[in-house]
Protein backbone atom coordinates (compact mmCIF):
# COMPACT_ATOMS: atom_id res chain seq x y z
CA UNK A 1 0.00 0.00 0.00
CA UNK A 2 1.67 3.38 -1.26
CA UNK A 3 1.34 6.65 -0.09
CA UNK A 4 -2.10 7.60 -2.14
CA UNK A 5 -3.61 4.28 -0.86
CA UNK A 6 -2.84 4.55 2.48
CA UNK A 7 -4.90 8.49 2.20
CA UNK A 8 -7.23 6.99 0.30
CA UNK A 9 -7.63 4.51 3.16
CA UNK A 10 -7.53 6.97 5.79
CA UNK A 11 -9.60 10.18 4.29
CA UNK A 12 -13.14 8.20 5.20
CA UNK A 13 -12.14 7.68 9.18
CA UNK A 14 -11.00 11.56 8.57
CA UNK A 15 -13.72 12.85 7.02
CA UNK A 16 -11.67 14.12 3.77
CA UNK A 17 -12.17 14.02 0.50
CA UNK A 18 -8.93 11.90 -0.64
CA UNK A 19 -5.76 13.65 -2.43
CA UNK A 20 -4.80 12.74 -5.50
CA UNK A 21 -1.65 13.74 -4.58
CA UNK A 22 0.39 13.70 -1.65
CA UNK A 23 3.87 14.65 -0.86
CA UNK A 24 4.05 17.34 -3.68
CA UNK A 25 0.30 18.49 -2.90
CA UNK A 26 0.16 22.24 -0.92
CA UNK A 27 -3.27 21.65 0.37
CA UNK A 28 -3.57 21.57 3.82
CA UNK A 29 -5.03 19.00 4.25
CA UNK A 30 -2.31 17.01 1.96
CA UNK A 31 0.00 18.59 4.12
CA UNK A 32 -0.96 17.33 7.36
CA UNK A 33 -2.10 13.71 6.05
CA UNK A 34 1.56 13.52 4.88
CA UNK A 35 2.69 14.97 8.39
CA UNK A 36 0.60 12.48 10.52
CA UNK A 37 1.69 9.60 8.27
CA UNK A 38 5.19 10.21 8.71
CA UNK A 39 4.94 10.12 12.53
CA UNK A 40 2.75 7.16 12.03
CA UNK A 41 5.93 5.20 10.86
CA UNK A 42 8.65 6.24 12.72
CA UNK A 43 7.01 5.36 15.65
CA UNK A 44 5.74 2.03 14.34
CA UNK A 45 9.36 1.27 13.88
CA UNK A 46 10.40 2.46 16.86
CA UNK A 47 7.75 0.25 19.03
CA UNK A 48 8.85 -3.24 17.84
CA UNK A 49 11.58 -5.23 16.27
CA UNK A 50 10.43 -5.67 12.51
CA UNK A 51 12.32 -8.39 10.12
CA UNK A 52 11.50 -5.94 7.31
CA UNK A 53 13.95 -3.64 9.44
CA UNK A 54 16.28 -5.88 10.28
CA UNK A 55 20.06 -5.95 8.72
CA UNK A 56 23.46 -6.95 9.51
CA UNK A 57 26.43 -5.63 9.38
CA UNK A 58 30.01 -7.18 9.06
CA UNK A 59 32.86 -5.21 11.14
CA UNK A 60 36.45 -6.20 10.09
CA UNK A 61 39.15 -6.04 12.87
CA UNK A 62 41.49 -3.26 12.43
CA UNK A 63 43.65 -4.75 14.97
CA UNK A 64 43.31 -1.58 17.15
CA UNK A 65 41.46 -0.21 19.78
CA UNK A 66 39.48 2.19 17.55
CA UNK A 67 35.57 2.03 18.14
CA UNK A 68 33.28 1.55 14.70
CA UNK A 69 31.04 3.92 13.47
CA UNK A 70 27.41 1.89 12.75
CA UNK A 71 25.55 2.40 9.13
CA UNK A 72 23.85 5.73 8.78
CA UNK A 73 20.72 4.11 8.90
CA UNK A 74 21.68 2.20 12.15
CA UNK A 75 18.60 2.95 14.83
CA UNK A 76 19.12 0.40 17.50
CA UNK A 77 20.74 -3.30 18.10
CA UNK A 78 18.36 -6.14 17.65
CA UNK A 79 16.86 -7.94 20.21
CA UNK A 80 18.52 -11.28 21.65
CA UNK A 81 22.15 -11.68 20.40
CA UNK A 82 23.06 -8.60 18.37
CA UNK A 83 26.55 -9.09 18.43
CA UNK A 84 28.80 -12.29 17.20
CA UNK A 85 32.17 -12.48 16.94
CA UNK A 86 33.05 -16.12 15.96
CA UNK A 87 29.68 -17.63 16.33
CA UNK A 88 29.36 -16.46 19.49
CA UNK A 89 28.19 -14.18 21.15
CA UNK A 90 29.55 -10.66 22.27
CA UNK A 91 27.92 -9.46 26.10
CA UNK A 92 27.07 -5.17 26.11
CA UNK A 93 25.92 -3.51 28.78
CA UNK A 94 28.67 -2.19 30.58
CA UNK A 95 29.08 1.35 32.59
CA UNK A 96 31.80 3.73 31.22
CA UNK A 97 33.93 2.86 34.24
CA UNK A 98 34.03 -0.35 34.00
CA UNK A 99 34.62 0.02 29.95
CA UNK A 100 37.50 2.21 30.89
CA UNK A 101 38.85 0.13 33.47
CA UNK A 102 39.81 -2.71 31.19
CA UNK A 103 43.03 -2.09 29.39
CA UNK A 104 42.65 -2.71 25.59
CA UNK A 105 44.32 -6.30 24.39
CA UNK A 106 43.76 -7.72 21.42
CA UNK A 107 41.74 -11.08 20.96
CA UNK A 108 38.53 -12.37 20.26
CA UNK A 109 35.66 -9.88 21.65
CA UNK A 110 34.04 -10.71 24.73
CA UNK A 111 32.19 -7.69 25.10
CA UNK A 112 31.21 -4.51 23.76
CA UNK A 113 30.18 -1.03 24.75
CA UNK A 114 27.64 1.42 22.79
CA UNK A 115 27.66 5.18 22.62
CA UNK A 116 25.88 6.50 20.16
CA UNK A 117 26.92 5.04 16.71
CA UNK A 118 30.01 4.20 17.96
CA UNK A 119 31.00 0.59 18.81
CA UNK A 120 33.90 -0.57 21.39
CA UNK A 121 34.89 -4.31 21.42
CA UNK A 122 37.03 -5.63 24.53
CA UNK A 123 39.12 -7.27 23.50
CA UNK A 124 39.62 -5.47 20.02
CA UNK A 125 39.47 -7.98 17.18
CA UNK A 126 42.61 -8.57 15.28
CA UNK A 127 43.16 -6.99 11.53
CA UNK A 128 40.46 -8.35 9.05
CA UNK A 129 38.79 -10.59 11.93
CA UNK A 130 34.96 -9.91 11.45
CA UNK A 131 32.25 -9.45 13.87
CA UNK A 132 28.60 -9.38 13.19
CA UNK A 133 26.20 -6.65 14.31
CA UNK A 134 22.68 -7.14 13.77
CA UNK A 135 20.42 -3.79 14.19
CA UNK A 136 17.09 -2.43 13.51
CA UNK A 137 17.45 0.58 10.39
CA UNK A 138 15.19 3.74 10.77
CA UNK A 139 14.56 3.42 7.29
CA UNK A 140 10.88 2.13 7.92
CA UNK A 141 10.17 3.42 4.40
CA UNK A 142 11.63 3.60 0.88
CA UNK A 143 12.37 7.69 0.95
CA UNK A 144 14.08 6.54 3.97
CA UNK A 145 12.76 8.23 7.25
CA UNK A 146 10.09 9.95 5.44
CA UNK A 147 7.79 9.29 2.50
CA UNK A 148 9.40 11.51 -0.46
CA UNK A 149 6.87 10.18 -3.09
CA UNK A 150 3.67 9.33 -3.73
CA UNK A 151 4.33 5.55 -5.03
CA UNK A 152 6.68 4.80 -1.96
CA UNK A 153 5.68 2.09 0.15
CA UNK A 154 6.02 1.42 4.07
CA UNK A 155 8.47 -1.52 5.24
CA UNK A 156 6.14 -1.63 8.44
CA UNK A 157 3.21 -2.81 8.36
CA UNK A 158 1.08 -0.67 7.04
CA UNK A 159 -2.61 -1.29 8.83
CA UNK A 160 -0.15 0.51 11.30
CA UNK A 161 0.39 3.70 9.71
CA UNK A 162 -2.88 4.01 9.01
CA UNK A 163 -4.17 3.46 12.12
CA UNK A 164 -1.82 5.65 13.21
CA UNK A 165 -2.57 8.26 11.04
CA UNK A 166 -6.21 8.56 12.10
CA UNK A 167 -5.67 8.51 16.10
CA UNK A 168 -3.44 11.55 15.25
CA UNK A 169 -5.53 13.52 12.82
CA UNK A 170 -8.57 13.02 15.33
CA UNK A 171 -6.55 14.26 18.05
CA UNK A 172 -4.78 17.39 16.29
CA UNK A 173 -8.68 18.25 15.50
CA UNK A 174 -9.92 17.91 18.80
CA UNK A 175 -11.39 15.24 18.22
CA UNK A 176 -12.30 11.74 20.51
CA UNK A 177 -9.55 9.18 19.06
CA UNK A 178 -9.50 7.30 22.30
CA UNK A 179 -11.27 4.18 20.78
CA UNK A 180 -8.61 4.87 17.43
CA UNK A 181 -5.50 4.85 19.45
CA UNK A 182 -6.45 1.34 21.27
CA UNK A 183 -7.16 -0.24 17.86
CA UNK A 184 -4.07 0.69 17.15
CA UNK A 185 -2.29 -0.55 20.15
CA UNK A 186 -4.22 -3.62 20.44
CA UNK A 187 -3.20 -4.06 16.47
CA UNK A 188 0.64 -3.11 17.26
CA UNK A 189 1.05 -5.74 19.94
CA UNK A 190 -0.33 -8.36 18.15
CA UNK A 191 1.02 -7.57 14.35
CA UNK A 192 4.62 -6.73 16.49
CA UNK A 193 4.21 -10.20 18.32
CA UNK A 194 3.43 -12.10 15.28
CA UNK A 195 6.35 -10.70 13.24
CA UNK A 196 8.49 -11.40 15.98
CA UNK A 197 7.33 -15.08 16.40
CA UNK A 198 7.82 -16.09 12.74
CA UNK A 199 11.43 -14.75 13.45
CA UNK A 200 12.35 -17.21 16.18
CA UNK A 201 13.82 -21.11 15.05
Amino acid sequence: MNVIEIAKAVAPSIAIAAPATVVSNSDPNAVKLLQMMNEAGREVAMRADWGALEKVVTLSGTGTSAAYTLPADYARLSSGNAVLSSGFAVRGGLSRDEWLSMTPVEGAPRYFRLAGDQISFYPYPALSDPVQVAYQSKHWCAGGEAFTADDQEPLVPHELVCRGTIWRWKRSEGQDFSDFLAEYEAMLEQMSALDQRERLP
